[in-house]
């Protein structure tokens, strides 16, 4: 018997559909590879479909059977529906594509948690964005990543877009 959360998750992806052209793919492709879930280094994934390399990144990340959520440039509803939650519940990797304004905020809101970035690529508008890089990442144990590298940088000059990985220690 259907919830009202599987209600209220219908509807919203119902409505993902309309303002993303790949949402029906990737709910798709997250149903099939939750049936074959490998053990993995990421359990969350966070894409801001606001560029167009989030589709192929999104894709790639439900092919492995990750929980992937999506927002159009303001990830405050996922921060609070999903990722907040899920921090607070225990150990926790969220692996994401955003720019890099994002990246910091979640960074800083999760640190909280206990979570540090565990790995941050640059990428120029247009790059191929891929998800398997970030999944080693989660195994590092060292401190945590120096600052933003664009920031450092003489000429300023800062990315389109991140790819990253935040992770609680166990």
């Amino acid at each position: 018997m259907a919830s009202r959360r599987d209600i209220v998750r219908g509807g919203v992806a119902l409505a993902a559909l309309a303002v993303a052209p790949f949402g029906a793919t990737l709910a798709g492709t997250a149903t099939e590879a939750r049936r074959t879930r490998a053990t993995r280094n990421a359990d969350l994934v966070i894409v801001d479909r606001a560029f167009r390399e989030a589709e192929r990144f999104a894709l790639e990340a439900a092919a492995l059977g990750l929980d992937v959520q999506t927002f159009d440039g303001d990830v405050a509803r996922v921060w609070m529906d999903t990722l907040e939650p899920r921090l607070r519940a225990g150990p926790l990797a969220v692996a994401g594509l955003t720019a890099p304004g994002t990246a910091f905020c979640l960074e800083t809101l999760a640190r909280g948690y206990g979570a540090t970035p565990r790995t941050r690529h640059e990428h120029a508008r247009g790059s191929v964005a891929r998800f398997e890089p970030l999944l080693a990442a989660a195994a590092r144990t060292d401190a945590a990543l120096p600052p933003y590298a664009h920031v450092a940088r003489a000429d300023g000059a800062a990315p389109a877009f991140l790819t990253w990985l935040i992770a609680t220690r166990d």
